[in-house]
């Protein structure tokens, strides 16, 4: 899957240096709360403002859902995209998608996940 940058969030995002996979994964920022570290991975969530809008940024390695689709896991950020992207088609208000990304790296499986915060 190719990464997913809101056409909205795009400006913001390419003038701050952080409209890519690798950008947003170097960015050193607080958590908001503990990481989440079951399915054998771990997922952590960080507020991130820029101008007058803040975001959510979702990371995650080895943090993994199995389905019948995937057996072998796919990302829970991928599953929670494609789901912002379905309500959103249906006309049902939710959450919106800044960015999105997923990568091995060194056998990891990593995702990233940018919302705007409501």
């Amino acid at each position: 899957m190719n990464d997913f940058i809101a056409e909205r969030d795009r400006p913001v995002l390419e003038s701050r240096g952080l409209a890519s996979f690798d950008e947003l994964w170097a960015l050193k920022l607080e958590a908001v709360d503990e990481p989440n570290v079951e399915r054998g991975g771990w997922s952590s969530v960080y507020r991130l403002e820029m101008g007058e809008t803040a975001y959510y940024l979702k990371r995650q390695s080895n943090h993994l859902t199995r389905s019948l689709l995937h057996p072998l896991g796919e990302p829970t950020f991928a599953r929670e995209f494609r789901n912002i992207q379905r309500y959103q088609q249906l006309g049902i208000p939710t959450l919106q998608a800044s960015f999105f990304g997923c990568r091995k790296v060194a056998g990891e499986q990593r995702a990233i996940l940018l919302t705007r915060a409501l």
